[in-house]
């Protein structure tokens, strides 16, 4: 059945595999309603499907990878694009209440967690929280109208 699915040996012997030695590790604890065939036929159709996205999806990123190295001026591109919006979301996190700049910028590039930001800046959590999605919402604004300006060639 994973061979009719996924149309490559080594992956289905691998799903078929995997399923049994999860269905070994999981003995004591594995439970099954129906016939142990049609738990094993869905259970590696399941599998197969998922193969199937995972795969799809690698191939999509290797396929855009390798687009980038083939054309050098989509990659030149590319960069040039992500450095403007680099350059605008530091704008806007440059743009935010003083207060609101502090608590973003512990939480995200000081990697700190709402507690010890609070602590850190005498403040409640719930204040932290409340500033965090103030932020939030303006780079979310700020995300939409570049997208508009991009979509609407302004």
């Amino acid at each position: 059945m994973a061979f009719k699915i996924v149309r490559d040996w080594p992956a289905a012997e691998d799903i078929v595999q995997d399923f049994f030695i999860k269905c070994w590790q999981n003995r004591s604890t594995l439970r099954i309603e129906e016939s142990f065939i049609a738990y094993a036929a869905r259970s590696i159709r399941n599998r197969s499907l998922n193969y199937l996205e995972k795969e799809e999806v690698r191939q999509r990123h290797e396929g855009g990878d390798r687009l980038l190295h083939e054309d050098p001026q989509a990659a030149a591109a590319l960069h040039q694009q992500k450095e403007e919006q680099n350059v605008r979301l530091i704008g806007v996190i440059e743009g935010l209440p003083e207060q609101r700049r502090k608590v973003f910028m512990l939480i995200h590039f000081h990697h700190l967690t709402y507690s010890e930001a609070a602590e850190r800046l005498e403040l409640s959590v719930n204040t932290v929280k409340t500033h965090m999605k103030l932020a939030y919402a303006a780079l979310r604004h700020s995300m939409l109208v570049l997208l508009c300006c991009v979509f609407l060639g302004a």
